[in-house]
């Protein structure tokens, strides 16, 4: 499947929009859940925001794939904060391999649509808590 195929539709364009413009105001973690529509390929945004990576590892699907767009302060050496955005490509055991190649030829395309500056490879709740660690290491 190439990567054109999928599409972003302007109302989650609009609201990928807002959430990358309120997130670099935000002291706190912030995150917006993204799915694929298995029929039409659009990227599809959650009106939920989340404030922390165990409210968003708790509304992850078991059995389904998922994106999540983060931005999550960190403080640097000098005492500065920074706001590195990144993707989580949510892809847990037991999902269907139809499913996982959906979302996984779909992976660089959001991620360069949404303008990440890395994608984290999750598979279960602990490695979505882990990323804090890697982002203040």
């Amino acid at each position: 499947m190439s990567p054109s195929i999928y599409k972003f539709s302007d109302e989650t364009n609009a609201k990928l929009r807002k959430f990358r413009l309120s997130t670099s105001r935000k002291n706190e973690p912030q995150a917006i859940i993204l799915s694929i529509d298995r029929q039409t390929f659009e990227v599809i945004a959650e009106d939920e925001v989340y404030n922390s990576l165990s409210d968003v590892a708790d509304e992850l699907p078991d059995g389904a794939p998922r994106y999540v767009l983060l931005s999550y302060p960190v403080k640097r050496h000098d005492g500065s904060l920074s706001s590195p955005y990144v993707m989580l490509f949510w892809s847990p055991e037991g999902t269907s391999p139809a499913l996982k190649m959906q979302y996984a030829g779909a992976t660089q395309h959001v991620a360069k649509a949404t303008g990440v500056i890395k994608t984290f490879d999750v598979s279960d709740e602990d490695e979505v808590l882990e990323v804090a660690d890697k982002l203040a290491a």
